[in-house]
């Protein structure tokens, strides 16, 4: 999810008539393939038909849905508007022999050797596509290429490894670890507060509601992101940190888990004001209807008073030109005001004997 286009500046305007056309998006973070002969020579017949296959399958299978995506390698090149090039092995020995003195030879055998790794076992791909790095779409894109990569590999018999790099992979394996783990970690927090809170308070009933209201919190918040950043149940307001045509990606993978961890630390934060208040009155000899109502009288100006500046301190990412952090500052905001303002105004009911545990004495 890259900022949202400002306004043009004078450098801009000039780098973009020196190219006569804008900058395609691909470029600020294009794929990284490294070819590599198992049998420590490019210089292979079997390598080089191997590797060209690779490319020529990738500009057939992928590139097509990205036309002013390009192919750049010493074996094949695929530029936007031009028919691809490819260099075969024969080719290519012609090229870089000693009896060619043509300046075009000169030109490729200088390409060459700028791609080819030091012990000449290695040749240097890069692969531009047409969508921003860390889109949806170019997570998408990554996964296609992997797939072509490993059919290529295990077509070649052994004789061609693969390497992939780029901002683009980095992004798609972050977020696909991320969304593996997300239930385990989810689970593993609910109980670690689970069980936190019915030590503390020796109470099931407290502990059970500190961690449900905590989930009405975040289903709600996570929702309504949702409907804002998908439906586009608020585009009526023309404001684009809430618009769903702020980002064709929906909601951002990276705004999710961040947000969880910190409405989950707020929200328990809110839950240990409130509730330590009640249980301290009830200790202290106070009926529990009568603990309840001086708890929230006590405490209940405390949490108002930290839900209404951690409100104002998070609209501030609403102003962000990046969509990433308008949806964290959205997802924030609308959990607090829920939490802090509703959720905190149903306490846990007069837990009876049979709900708490038997303190030992």
């Amino acid at each position: 999810m890259s900022p949202r286009p400002a306004q043009e500046t004078p450098l801009l305007a000039r780098h973009q008539l020196g190219f006569q056309r804008p900058s395609r998006p691909g470029m600020s973070g294009p794929f990284n393939l490294v070819f590599e002969a198992t049998g420590g020579d490019v210089f292979s017949e079997e390598y080089w038909t191997a590797g060209l296959n690779l490319c020529r399958k990738i500009n057939q299978e992928l590139m097509q849905q990205h036309p002013r995506g390009s192919l750049l390698s010493s074996m094949y090149v695929k530029v936007p508007g031009q028919a691809a090039v490819e260099i075969d092995f024969n080719l290519a020995k012609f090229l870089t022999s000693p009896l060619c003195t043509d300046a075009r030879c000169k030109q490729y055998q200088d390409g060459l050797k700028k791609s080819m790794s030091p012990d000449g076992s290695a040749l240097k791909v890069t692969l531009i596509a047409d969508d921003s790095p860390t889109s949806l779409k170019a997570s998408e894109f990554t996964q296609d290429l992997r797939d072509v990569i490993t059919t290529a590999v295990h077509d070649s018999n052994g004789t061609l490894l693969v390497w992939l790099t780029g901002v683009s992979v980095s992004s798609h394996d972050s977020m696909a670890a991320v969304v593996r783990s997300l239930p385990e970690f989810v689970a593993a927090t609910a109980a670690v507060c689970l069980v936190f809170v019915g030590v503390v308070y020796r109470s099931v009933l407290i502990a059970l509601r500190g961690v449900l209201t905590i989930a009405v919190t975040l289903v709600f918040s996570f929702g309504f992101a949702a409907g804002v950043y998908i439906r586009g149940w608020l585009d009526f307001l023309n404001w684009q940190a809430v618009s769903s045509e702020s980002t064709s990606d929906g909601l951002s993978w990276i705004a999710l888990p961040l947000a969880f961890s910190v409405v989950l630390g707020l929200s328990l934060d809110y839950d240990i004001f409130l509730l330590g208040r009640i249980v301290e009155e009830h200790d202290r000899g106070v009926a529990d209807r009568a603990s309840v109502r001086i708890g929230v009288w006590k405490a209940g100006k405390v949490v108002v008073l930290a839900g209404a500046v951690m409100t104002i301190t998070f609209c501030g990412l609403l102003f962000s030109s990046t969509p990433m952090v308008n949806q964290t500052g959205f997802i924030l905001v609308t959990a607090i005001v829920l939490d802090a303002f509703i959720m905190q105004e149903f306490p846990c009911l007069p837990a009876a004997k049979n709900s708490c545990w038997a303190c030992l004495i």
